[in-house]
């Protein structure tokens, strides 16, 4: 298994929290496996199964973490697999989970048992078609990139003022020393520098940018 810990920083560059990066398989070395169902997560998520096995202290002490989890393994029974604090972990999605019945309604149930939500890779032009989704989140990722963060920033206080942004692709410190100048974020992603996961069964090996 490869992992990574992605730390999110403050404004003050202090870790608010860590998004943990899993590959149950090295796609590098072996690409046939992209494309296969060992990757949909449908059966268990890898993140949680790093947080579960090593405990959620030990990976982030009392940080809240981010754990990806698809249109597929957000479906999949996270209690079983998770037994530790539900407010620290934060279910990380992107836009392919839609703003339809089904995955509102299981967001709703997720919610009420304690987890965050967040969401990435969401345009613009999608935020009013997500509405019922972003009502739920407590953080949205933001490519500091594609988006103009002094509207988006207008945008949410006023909408959805609960809402915190993230910003992602912040992969370099000129970049971050340039978002925090900027303000207008809560916390920035830095891909610039990932710690290896050390599990005292296996070792989690870096991915290194």
């Amino acid at each position: 298994m490869l992992g990574a810990l992605i730390p999110l920083f403050d404004s003050k560059t202090q870790v608010k929290a860590y998004s943990i990066f899993a590959q149950k398989y090295n796609s590098y070395i072996n690409p046939s496996i992209l494309g296969t169902g060992s990757l949909d997560g449908s059966g268990s998520v890898l993140g949680i199964d790093i947080v579960e096995s090593m405990g959620l202290e030990t990976v982030a002490d009392d940080k809240n973490v981010f754990v990806e989890v698809t249109n597929v393994s957000i479906f999949s029974n996270i209690d079983e697999q998770f037994t530790d604090s539900h407010e620290k972990l934060v279910l990380l999605f992107d836009h392919n989970v839609t703003p339809t019945e089904m995955y509102v309604n299981k967001l709703k149930e997720l919610k009420a048992s304690g987890y965050k939500l967040a969401i990435r890779k969401l345009q613009v032009k999608q935020f009013e078609e997500y509405k019922s989704i972003l009502s739920l989140v407590d953080f949205v990722l933001l490519d500091h990139k594609k988006i103009d963060i002094t509207k988006a920033k207008i945008y949410f206080q006023k909408v959805y003022p609960n809402v915190s942004l993230v910003a992602v692709n912040v992969n370099t410190q000129e970049d971050y020393d340039v978002l925090t100048k900027d303000g207008g974020y809560d916390l920035y992603e830095g891909k610039f520098f990932r710690l290896p996961v050390v599990n005292s069964k296996e070792d989690i090996s870096p991915m290194k940018a």
